[in-house]
């Protein structure tokens, strides 16, 4: 299964131009089809048997058509980002669910994890464009709002994933991972091993401090500070981005600030802040917690480089969202919340974890 889902992820851009050429590609098929009836025209034997021919093609095309029970419905899934590894597992999901119950998912990205109002465009667009479901990933839950609350306004259901807006009451489901709870459980491994080396500054590097998922994450952080002795020297945006949360780690290291830990919002800032303190000759002096679970940052914990992340489950954000809506297509109840991931991995069992879930996708 999980080698199809990776050939499908490896072939979705090329479906995409095929859906788009579709059109022309089938008119001028038809056109070629239709040169040899002209010549058979002008011979009066053949010509009352042409329409006979067709008729089987007919009624192939209607075997075809989707049947009541299994409709093909169209589904839109929005990402926060077209090119960050997290999203393109879960759009791998996606697609492999939509696939096996013969519906279509679209994947819509901004062109920047903080475009919010691109994504809110996007989304509009999909309610008139003819998508009979919605899952939607948001940059910024709260601006979003009155643009889900028109797709539900239209007849369109709405799932939510990775990110939960509790304001958006109509919501079909969420799918994800607790992520005040997830931080919770990652914030706790990583300041009670700073407690037993009696280590106590950290720093935290986040997403764009207008991500809903932001205030949600950080949370944690700043909540269990006190109680492990935890001194927060500083708490910066590394915008989401491997390269950004390097050059933050980069100038705070050249700052002479005194750092036993870097508590980082995701794995992609993870192995920038890993990085810059490789480069800096520190690697043995400070630590570093992820977020996400990805292949990379799972592997990056079992080689010592992290010293851990939690899981999301980004496969079953994609599976289990569009399960969920075309359940709902369908007349089905689901249950409002559907959780993913949660697992932690840490070095004890990062291999078996990486081996069960990313082996064959990744090698």
């Amino acid at each position: 299964m999980k080698k199809k889902l990776m050939a499908l992820f490896l072939t979705t851009v090329l479906a995409v131009g095929m859906i788009a050429c579709g059109g022309s590609a089938a008119s001028s098929t038809a056109e070629k089809e239709e040169a040899p009836k002209e010549e058979a025209s002008q011979e009066e034997a053949p010509k009352e048997e042409a329409p006979k021919e067709e008729a089987p093609a007919e009624e192939a095309s209607q075997e075809e058509a989707p049947t009541e029970e299994q409709k093909a419905y169209k589904i839109a899934y929005f990402v926060k980002d077209g090119s960050m590894p997290f999203w393109r597992y879960v759009i791998i999901g996606a697609q492999g669910e939509a696939e096996k119950q013969g519906c279509t998912v679209t994947e819509f990205a901004p062109d920047a994890i903080t475009n919010a109002a691109m994504q809110i465009n996007q989304i509009e667009d999909a309610i008139n464009s003819g998508f009979d479901a919605l899952c939607v990933i948001a940059i910024d839950g709260e601006a979003a709002l009155p643009a889900l609350q028109k797709a539900h306004d239209a007849g369109i259901p709405v799932v939510l994933a990775n990110g939960r807006i509790d304001a958006f009451e109509d919501q079909v489901a969420f799918v994800g991972v607790d992520n005040i709870e997830a931080s919770r459980i990652v914030t706790t491994a990583l300041y009670e091993e700073l407690q037993k080396q009696d280590k106590h500054n950290v720093v935290a590097i986040t997403n764009p401090p207008a991500a809903w998922v932001t205030s949600q994450r950080i949370q944690p952080v700043q909540d269990l500070a006190e109680e492990y002795g935890i001194n927060l020297v500083t708490i910066q945006s590394g915008e989401g981005s491997r390269e950004t949360a390097m050059s933050v780690m980069e100038n705070l290291l050249e700052s002479g600030e005194e750092i036993d830990a870097v508590w980082c919002m995701n794995d992609a800032m993870a192995m920038g802040v890993y990085q810059a303190i490789l480069n800096a000759g520190k690697e043995d002096e400070i630590m570093i917690s992820g977020f996400d679970g990805t292949p990379e940052g799972i592997l990056a914990v079992d080689e010592g480089k992290i010293f851990v992340t939690i899981d999301q489950g980004p496969f079953d954000q994609g599976s289990k969202a569009v399960a969920a809506a075309i359940a709902t297509l369908n007349g089905e109840t689901v249950d409002k919340i559907i959780p993913t991931g949660g697992t932690l991995i840490t070095k004890d069992n990062a291999r078996a974890f990486y081996d069960e879930y990313y082996a064959d996708l990744v090698g």
